[in-house]
């Protein structure tokens, strides 16, 4: 599953009122400490980590116009 294209929902807090929910991410693996996924955001380069995550079915990072 690593290097799926993924997206994530984005909190309440960090929400604008017309924003987007869920942001373009990919799967880089599982978090250590905490039942959540590690994700590669795609439009600031940043790994988040979240538990609501979308997986994209048979999308990978190296087959995907981005």
């Amino acid at each position: 599953m690593w290097g799926r294209v993924t997206f994530y929902k984005v909190s309440n807090n960090e929400r604008t009122k017309l924003g987007p929910r869920g942001l373009k991410s990919v799967f880089v693996g599982c978090a250590r400490n905490s039942k959540t996924y590690k994700l590669l955001n795609l439009e600031t380069n940043v790994i988040v980590e979240s538990v609501y995550v979308e997986f994209i079915k048979y999308k990978f990072i190296s087959n995907s116009n981005m």
